[in-house]
């Protein structure tokens, strides 16, 4: 017979379950709002596919624009290398400073 009165839950809850399930299953384990966010996120993409397909169709009240011939991009310049004398002394400033933080660490 089962009893009348209220008695505090000794085991587990939600929170601890969802945790052990996901230490048991790893990557594999998704949970109800695992889901949830995936239909989410796929509702999201599948408008965003419907929206650029209705602005890529023309309309049907305006003739077809045409194309405009893109402008052909710059090329990059090319930056002189730096001399050797001048590598050298930077390197040396470099280690300079590597040393003076050492110290100072020290």
């Amino acid at each position: 017979m089962p009893k009348s009165t209220f008695q505090k839950r000794n085991g587990a809850d939600a929170a601890f379950a969802r945790a052990i399930a996901r230490a048991e299953f790893g990557r594999f384990y998704c949970d109800d709002n695992d889901l949830r966010e995936v239909r989410r996120s796929m509702a999201r993409g599948e408008a965003h596919r419907r929206q650029m397909n209705e602005a890529a169709q023309p309309s049907a009240s305006g003739s077809p624009k045409p194309d405009k011939p893109k402008a052909p991009k710059p090329k990059g310049t090319m930056r002189d290398a730096p001399r050797l004398r001048e590598r050298r002394t930077e390197l040396a400033e470099a280690f300079a400073r590597l040393k003076e933080t050492r110290k100072l660490r020290i």
